[in-house]
């Protein structure tokens, strides 16, 4: 493989602090990316056959995927803005 010497060398290290040969990093990470892309084409096979996911309150809907909810007619967004307001990403945990 020819890859750039930063990323040869970041790939090293994680290899050896796996305590794997560079080349086993390399398969095994490449494995690991093949079998995240067939579960996801599986899941959108799901969706597209189906019309939703099993399991899940995820569907799809006339190509857009729509995640449904209980109602939120009692939720006073406006309130919740207002608390929000002045408090910080790390207060709200995010």
């Amino acid at each position: 493989m020819n890859l750039s010497p930063e990323l040869q060398q970041e790939v090293e290290q994680m290899a050896s602090r796996q305590g794997l040969s560079l080349e086993q990093f390399v398969l095994q990470a490449v494995i690991e990316k093949i079998n995240a892309l067939k579960a996801q084409v599986t899941s959108s096979a799901d969706i597209a056959m189906n019309g939703s996911l099993t399991g899940s309150q995820l569907r799809e809907q006339d190509g857009i995927l729509v995640f449904d909810t209980e109602s939120l007619d009692g939720v006073d967004f406006d309130l919740l803005l207002e608390e929000g307001r002045g408090r910080s990403w790390k207060e709200l945990g995010l």
